[in-house]
């Protein structure tokens, strides 16, 4: 077994899921997004039933026994994953599946008849399917980078641009007015004051 395997079956049995399976897909999604195994497993099966019958595919897949290619692809593709060919037509093997020839990063690797997942340089899968670091890669599926979520804004609380734009409006106001009280010149300073201070807060940033 290699060094740079940990078994995961990506939450399968805690979610209480049994018996067999050829659920490499499933697995492989759930343990590459971080999300719950029942979650992923759902996600699949709808866009299962939405493959039609033919004759090439008399049945449609399933997330327990095994996902068709394109359906599986579009599954990624929707997650916001991108695709890297590492093999084409009479090319032969270029990428073997070892740290040393993958990138860093949350990836799914398309391998023959299997998908498994490959984080940051380590193989996680229900088995090490790596034969020894000599199997091909055929390409792999990165998964995208984490949004950080902003906080919201208090919406009792106006913007630093809503305050600006609120003090250039009773500036134009005021300056608008063919006489002033003593109390009225004063604010119309201190508005002045405080929009120049503003303007030369923002021409730094």
């Amino acid at each position: 077994m290699t060094k740079q395997f940990q078994i995961n079956d990506g939450g399968r049995e805690a979610s209480k899921f049994t018996g067999t399976t050829s659920d490499c897909g499933t697995r492989a999604l759930a343990i590459a997004t971080g999300r719950p195994y029942e979650e992923v497993y759902a996600l699949i099966e709808t866009h299962c039933k939405e493959e039609k019958i033919t004759k090439r595919n008399p049945q449609r897949s399933s997330a327990r026994t095994g996902i068709y290619r394109k359906t599986y692809h579009k599954i990624l593709q929707a997650l916001g994953f991108t695709w890297t060919a590492t093999m084409r037509i009479g090319q032969g093997c270029t990428v073997h599946l070892k740290a040393e020839e993958l990138p860093t990063g949350r990836l799914i690797l398309n391998l023959s008849k299997h998908y498994a997942a490959f984080i940051d340089g380590v193989l996680q899968d229900t088995y090490d399917c790596s034969r020894g670091g000599t199997r091909c890669v055929y390409g792999y599926w990165t998964a995208p980078e984490p949004q950080e979520e902003k906080p919201e804004r208090d919406q009792g609380r106006p913007s630093y641009e809503e305050l600006l734009d609120g003090l250039d409006g009773a500036y134009d106001y005021l300056g608008a007015q063919t006489s002033l009280t003593d109390e009225e010149l004063t604010l119309l300073e201190k508005i002045e004051w405080l929009l120049y201070r503003g303007s030369s807060a923002q021409s730094r940033e």
